[in-house]
């Protein structure tokens, strides 16, 4: 493992505990009680797929190495995906003013990062981060929807 892996494992690690502790806080912020509402349900998705983007960027390292060239375009994607997911969970968690935006491209980057992992069906580990970034991308859709009334 590089140090840049290193890095985003331990960003990825920071930023679950992060959104965890405002999940168990009761959604709490600023004061407020706001349950469950689009900013957690968008930093949990967010936060979710940028764990499996990153899990699925090592497999497909994995496998380029090994040969399958088709999956350098894909490790590559699910790199900056999980980048953009992290950045979004953390802005969706704290309720930070340039949340949708960033949402919108976390939107971009989990629909381009599911298409192309969903050129593998018969890979599991692939199936699952297409997966998650559908939800993810779904929840963004929400908190998008939600920030522009």
């Amino acid at each position: 493992m590089n140090r840049r892996q290193m890095m985003n494992g331990a960003s990825v690690a920071l930023l679950a505990t992060t959104v965890g502790t405002a999940a168990r806080a009761g959604g709490q912020s600023h004061g407020h009680n706001h349950g469950k509402d689009h900013f957690d349900r968008c930093a949990e998705a967010c936060a979710t797929c940028a764990n499996e983007c990153g899990s699925c960027h090592h497999h497909c390292a994995t496998l380029a190495t090994s040969g399958s060239k088709q999956h350098i375009a894909t490790m590559r994607l699910c790199n900056d995906c999980q980048l953009v997911c992290s950045v979004a969970a953390a802005l969706a968690t704290r309720r930070g003013p340039l949340s949708v935006e960033q949402c919108k491209a976390c939107l971009i980057a989990c629909e381009k990062c599911a298409t192309a992992c969903e050129k593998f069906p018969t890979d599991k580990h692939m199936s699952l981060c297409a997966k998650r970034c559908r939800e993810c991308a779904a929840a963004c859709k929400a908190m998008i929807a939600a920030g522009s009334k």
